[in-house]
């Protein structure tokens, strides 16, 4: 059995969102598969990515290296997993290139081929570029009996404009799909309403001026939508959510303070409940940095089986 705790405590992403977080997931998953979980997923926050793109990368050397794992007798799966978990996104991508021109193969067909079970999963996972590993996952959340809105909510809630529009085109080039048509046939409610408001990419550009004015009458219809009044408004809490900019939004949840009692995460909790909750408070959250780069922001254990670095 290969050790693929190891190579996860390693295998650190080459752009800010996809961090060892995505590792501490997957090994979630399969820890009934490997085994205990690495001693790194015990610590309370997740560290700063600790592998940067490989100096004196050679692809060609790797391709080949690959190449001779892949038709070795049972398939040398530890050469495979100690090459693509410490290459970055790039590299991996220049590697792939290399094996094709090489081997006259696709790499991720021949990793298909060489490779079975939740191992194929996390090299496949490797393989593709961020959008397309999101399009996957939004793909799957909605695929067959039932919906996982837990995915659904963490791929259209936390991801920026301009990662949902790349998102949006590699769902229709991989699936022949509309995520748009998908969403609005899996969910239903306010929750459909959110998630397509969102997907629909119509937020309001940065801008380096600041609007005070709309800031102060933002913070205020939320006030008055929600904690407030008897009921909520739900409608005005979507439209100001989907359509602000990220810049803008910061500033209106610290205005907010000035009218509410509670903070935004608190009156969220108050307000509404279930999906809409945990989708108001992704937004809400979604776009803070840490000191590493890293999006804070609820990621759960059921977001991916594999992770994309």
């Amino acid at each position: 059995m290969v050790d693929l705790g190891a190579d996860l405590r390693l295998s650190a992403p080459s752009t800010p969102f996809f961090c060892e977080r995505r590792a501490q997931n997957f090994v979630l998953r399969l820890q009934t598969v490997i085994g205990p979980p690495p001693c790194f997923l015990q610590e309370p926050e997740p560290r700063c990515p600790t592998v940067v793109p490989v100096k004196d990368f050679d692809p060609t050397h790797d391709a080949a290296r690959i190449d001779a794992a892949i038709k070795t007798k049972g398939v040398d799966e530890q050469t495979i997993i100690d090459i693509l978990t410490r290459r970055s996104c790039q590299q991996r991508r220049e590697i792939a290139f290399e094996y094709e021109r090489m081997a006259k193969k696709d790499l991720s067909s021949a990793l298909k081929g060489a490779l079975s079970g939740s191992l194929e999963a996390l090299m496949l996972g490797l393989m593709k570029s961020t959008a397309q590993f999101d399009a996957s996952e939004l793909r799957a959340s909605m695929k067959g009996l039932g919906t996982d809105e837990e995915v659904l909510i963490e791929m259209v809630c936390s991801r920026s404009e301009e990662e949902l529009m790349e998102i949006k085109k590699e769902y229709r080039e991989m699936f022949k799909k509309e995520v748009e048509k998908d969403i609005a046939g899996d969910t239903s409610g306010n929750l459909a309403k959110l998630l397509l408001a969102l997907v629909q990419t119509r937020r309001d550009e940065p801008s380096n001026v600041v609007d005070y004015q709309k800031i102060d009458e933002d913070a205020r219809s939320l006030y008055e939508a929600g904690v407030k009044r008897k009921g909520t408004d739900v409608t005005t809490w979507i439209s100001i959510m989907s359509q602000r900019s990220v810049p803008h939004l910061q500033k209106v949840f610290e205005r907010y303070k000035r009218y509410s009692p509670y903070d935004i995460k608190e009156s969220i909790k108050k307000e509404v409940k279930g999906d809409l909750e945990k989708s108001f408070l992704t937004l809400g959250t979604s776009n803070q940095r840490d000191a590493c780069g890293e999006r804070v922001g609820p990621v759960h254990p059921s977001v991916s089986l594999v992770f994309s670095v």
